[in-house]
């Protein structure tokens, strides 16, 4: 019984320290039937954080609606679409801090609408800081893609597309 009380202990003590060494996850995770992963990006900054979408073929088709607002979709630079979701007047009014103010943070808090802010981008520093690589499945892949989907005014048909109003701007 003591010694059982001993090894029980050790495992509680020793735990936190085991999961902070061993690397997470141990083994690479299996992909459903060999599946090649796919990889977004998470672009954060103090300002804002958005999911960068490989330019694929597959994804310019799911968000080609965007083309209509002038987004160059078909530019063969562009790599990356870039998508974030926030409060609309703090994305229009406050790119970077020195646009900071304090309405536009007000009503991010509060009452403001919310926006879809959609940008293009090139090669993107996969390395550099405030940029974080992520490994998802086809189907974790395909689910990221319907939910950035969601986020968007729908038309008289149920079809996703752009709010007319400016937002959509170059990275």
């Amino acid at each position: 019984m003591r010694r059982r009380l001993v090894v029980a202990l050790l495992l509680v003590v020793l735990a936190p320290f085991a999961g902070a060494v061993v690397p997470r996850p141990l083994l690479a995770p299996a992909t459903a039937g060999g599946e090649a992963p796919r990889r977004v990006l998470v672009l954060s900054n103090p300002i804002h954080t958005d999911i960068a979408l490989p330019a694929d073929p597959d994804v310019l088709e799911r968000l080609g609606f965007l083309s209509s607002s002038g987004l160059p979709l078909s530019d063969p630079a562009v790599k990356w679409l870039v998508v974030g979701w926030g409060g609309r007047a703090f994305y229009l009014e406050t790119p970077t801090w020195s646009d900071l103010k304090p309405g536009p943070v007000l009503r991010a808090l509060t009452a403001d609408s919310s926006a879809m802010h959609v940008a293009v981008a090139g090669e993107i520093d996969q390395a550099a800081e405030g940029v974080i690589p992520i490994e998802l499945s086809e189907t974790a892949f395909a689910d990221l893609v319907r939910a950035s989907l969601d986020g968007f005014a729908r038309d008289a048909r149920g079809e996703p597309g752009p709010d007319r109003r400016p937002l959509l701007r170059p990275l």
